[in-house]
């Protein structure tokens, strides 16, 4: 009864863990497709004003590209970006620790919940679930990198154009000025023009592979321009101080709410360490949690709290810097 308790409060954990990730997997679809509303709108403005008749043109679809070999595309599904440079991403050694971890884990509590049949389907399930984790953590750190370079590279685009300069020596004074990983990324939009795409490919391409809401306003904008004429250095001015806008606002959302998330790692390890805690000074008092059928419901009902307060909290959070 112990064991089986235990165990199975474990797999509700898994269970509930995996349902969060696959909440998280829908909201990013809605973020991609909202994505592509705003440039068919683009687009279609950009039409409208100049009054142009021809042939309609396709919308451009702004998820992350199917090509390569079959590896690249299976480890794409599960959530790595072929984007993220080799040094940024995490190390293979790590993730396949971690992924057979996962597996020996869920195929252990497979066979004692519904039997040797079904355990390797288990130990699978959890080992993708724990890799796609990983895969996620890497390209939200790399994410929040380019993040906060993009104020500077507002800035030294602005003021190239301001000197008199073309948009393709500015972005090639941006590949020189920044540091990583800025300048790989910009780097590779110069490359792209010299070999023959045009500006806003280009830039769409670094919007792409960056998944920033913030280069797709750039490239939406500069296609624009060069479809309406206008000045460009004072549009730049105006996405530049957007752009500074809304990287402070994230900063003051993260000091702002600093002393919650502090309050929720500490409450939500609290329970643990002291769980390990009276487990070590007085052996077998926490016996009863998990020997008795109304210690397991206390167990349960704990961890479905503990979980949807961590959730509640990551929610508020990250809708507190949405656009």
């Amino acid at each position: 009864m112990q064991n089986g308790n235990l165990l199975a409060l474990c797999v509700f954990l898994l269970v509930f863990a995996c349902i969060a990730s696959a909440i998280m997997v829908v909201r990013g679809d809605s973020d991609t497709r909202r994505l592509e509303s705003r440039l068919r709108s683009a687009n279609a403005a950009a039409a409208a004003s100049t009054g142009a008749a021809g042939p309609k043109v396709p919308a451009r679809d702004i998820r992350r590209s199917a090509g390569g070999s079959p590896l690249v595309r299976a480890l794409e599904k599960l959530g790595r970006s072929r984007h993220v440079p080799k040094e940024r991403r995490i190390a293979w050694p790590l993730v396949v620790a971690a992924g057979v971890a996962a597996a020996a884990g869920g195929s252990y509590l497979g066979t004692k919940l519904v039997g040797a049949a079904a355990a390797p389907a288990i130990g699978l399930l959890a080992a993708l679930f724990f890799v796609r984790v990983l895969f996620r953590m890497e390209r939200s750190r790399y994410q929040n990198m380019l993040f906060l370079q993009v104020p500077d590279a507002m800035g030294l685009i602005l003021r190239a154009i301001r000197a008199g300069l073309p948009m393709g020596e500015a972005l090639a004074n941006v590949a020189r000025e920044l540091p990583s990983p800025s300048r790989e990324e910009f780097a590779q939009v110069v490359g792209n023009i010299g070999i023959g795409q045009s500006l806003d490919t280009a830039l769409l391409g670094l919007a792409d592979r960056s998944g920033l809401t913030e280069y797709y306003f750039f490239a939406v904008t500069v296609g624009l321009q060069a479809q309406t004429g206008g000045n460009l250095g004072e549009t730049i001015d105006n996405l530049a101080d957007m752009v500074r806008k809304r990287v402070a606002m994230v900063g003051r959302v993260k000091a702002l709410t600093g002393e919650a998330r502090a309050s929720a790692v500490i409450l939500t390890s609290l329970p643990f360490a002291m769980g390990a805690l009276i487990s070590v000074l007085v052996p077998g008092h926490l016996t009863p949690l998990y020997q008795t059928d109304l210690g397991f419901r206390l167990l349960l009902i704990g961890g479905v709290m503990l979980g949807t307060g961590v959730m509640a909290i990551r929610w508020l959070i990250s809708n507190a810097v949405k656009d």
